[in-house]
């Protein structure tokens, strides 16, 4: 999951300001009429004023944040979605209400132009090295920051918070933030499920409320890891049984410190807390080791979870780069319920907005023998 709950887009701020120096009068009035021919769809006029008069294709309306690629998303005109690609808009940038280009031009049902924009977004990634996706240093630093965790040691540092008073239980860091909530229930058992699909040995990485092991345990699987570091979250473990569980081995540590003793295994599950995107990429790497032949792989996708198209060009990239490790990957529609308010009255931040969620099935893929 992003691994701290919010994986995060770096995000282009609507803004009617252009820091180059050129002469203000004339920079404002022809960015102006870039967004005004490209409301009004005349293709002819966007690039007369891109090639003529060096218009800014970044420019954003001051009040709205709409930009010209995302006028052109919302006509669904793709000639004029690649010209201005081709000449720096910002496929990532978002308006005043958090929506990027490609949300244009889902609103408008135009799917090839959400099929373009997502391949220009999922390209842009790979060459980047995700860099869009995956905030800065500095921007990962401040989000830590105003989380009261400088890294993930300080979160294991923290005092942790069962919520069982009420069914839907959930589990509390010292910021009220949520690490998990019962809602994710459904997810887990999906999840549980997908690896445990030969009654083998499973790896699960992150124990939490203890829900996903609680239903790998009822898939009967022959051997059953968990790996956990939270000093709370092992004194749980303790209370609770699972180190008398005859099939059970507790690895007590941060995955990175143990993972060197674990496997291999018919499947791995993976759902940790106050760890990013570059932390699961760096757990992928194991996976060609950790996995047995025809080994299954799922973990949580919390990737982007606030921008449904962000989510999408995520997906797609994580996709890739798991085939890069050998590993095939697919995703798989599933419902959920999180609208009710209540659900988050104890929660400080929501971490989870849409009614859909994608589980991903990761197999190790069959190396052929070329002799």
């Amino acid at each position: 999951m992003t691994q701290d709950g919010e994986p995060q887009v770096k995000r282009v701020k609507a803004s009617g300001d252009n820091e180059e120096q050129k002469p203000q009068k004339e920079e404002k009035n022809y960015d102006k009429e870039l967004l005004e021919a490209a409301k009004a769809n005349d293709f002819e006029k966007v690039k007369e004023l891109v090639e003529k008069h060096d218009a800014d294709t970044t420019h954003q309306e001051e009040e709205t944040g709409a930009s010209a690629l995302m006028l052109a998303s919302a006509h669904g005109n793709c000639e004029m979605i690649q010209f201005l690609l081709e000449n720096h808009a910002v496929w990532n940038a978002v308006d005043r209400q958090h929506k990027c280009a490609g949300d244009y031009a889902v609103d408008g049902a135009h799917q090839p132009a959400i099929d373009k924009l997502l391949r220009h977004g999922v390209i842009s990634e790979m060459l980047l090295g995700r860099a869009a996706l995956n905030a800065t240093k500095e921007d990962k630093q401040k989000k830590m920051d105003a989380q009261g965790f400088e890294d993930n040691h300080a979160y294991l540092r923290s005092k942790l918070k069962y919520d069982n008073n009420k069914v839907e239980g959930l589990l509390l860091d010292d910021k009220e933030d949520a690490v998990m909530m019962s809602w994710e229930t459904k997810l887990m058992e999906e999840h549980a499920r997908l690896i445990c699909h030969n009654k083998g040995s499973v790896l699960n990485v992150g124990h939490g409320m203890g829900i996903v092991d609680g239903k790998i345990q009822a898939n009967d699987p022959a051997h059953h890891t968990i790996i956990e570091a939270h000093p709370d979250v092992l004194k749980r473990l303790q209370e609770t049984g699972w180190y008398d569980k005859p099939n059970v081995t507790i690895l007590e540590g941060r995955w990175q410190d143990v993972i060197h003793k674990a496997g291999p295994f018919d499947g791995v599950f993976y759902d940790t807390y106050a760890e990013d995107d570059a932390d699961l990429k760096e757990f992928h790497s194991h996976l060609p080791r950790i996995l047995k032949e025809n080994g299954v792989y799922s973990f949580y996708n919390g990737c982007c979870p606030d921008n449904l198209f962000f989510h999408g060009v995520a997906c797609e990239v994580m996709k890739l780069e798991l085939n890069d490790l050998g590993l095939s990957c697919e995703y798989t529609a599933m419902e959920v319920s999180v609208t009710d308010p209540e659900m988050w009255e104890k929660v400080r931040r929501r971490y989870w907005y849409r009614n859909t969620y994608y589980v991903p099935l990761c197999k190790k893929m069959e190396v052929l023998d070329c002799t």
